[in-house]
């Protein structure tokens, strides 16, 4: 695979923390009520629906690309989105601004229990070359 331009990593790295800031975002929008490792693929909880029996709650992998539209509301505030994404206007999207079209991705879990309707969420996710990482098939692309 063909090392990473100076331009490419520059775009990488303005990406990764869009979607980080979009996930904290998110995060604090609509609050988990747990926070699994990103990597995880199930969470184990006492859950109230059935009794306080230990259940496994499935995590599914969210997976966002570099061409996916993350708005300026999406950041706590405007001049972190500005800051981030380069631009001096709030309602300007991070999509078609990154350059290599869904070259990058950043990947995260989450889940909801059947039994309790308590959700889980990552903190924090993982910032992927999607050359190298491609979602799984069971991923919800974003």
């Amino acid at each position: 695979m063909p090392a990473l331009t100076e331009s490419e990593k520059e775009q990488g790295r303005i990406f990764r923390g869009a979607a980080a800031a979009a996930l904290v975002r998110l995060n604090y929008d609509d609050p988990p009520d747990f926070k699994p490792l990103p990597v995880s693929g199930l969470f184990r909880h006492n859950c109230a629906g059935r009794k306080g029996v230990s259940t496994a709650l499935r995590l599914y992998e969210v997976y966002m690309v570099s061409s996916t539209p993350i708005p300026a509301q999406a950041f706590h505030d405007v001049h972190q989105a500005q800051a981030l994404m380069g631009v001096a206007h709030p309602d300007v999207c991070v999509d078609g601004w990154l350059g290599d079209d869904g070259r990058f991705g950043f990947r995260y879990r989450e889940g909801k229990c059947k039994g309790c309707n308590q959700a889980a969420r990552s903190s924090t996710g993982i910032f992927v070359d999607v050359l190298d990482r491609p979602p799984l098939p069971t991923s919800s692309v974003r």
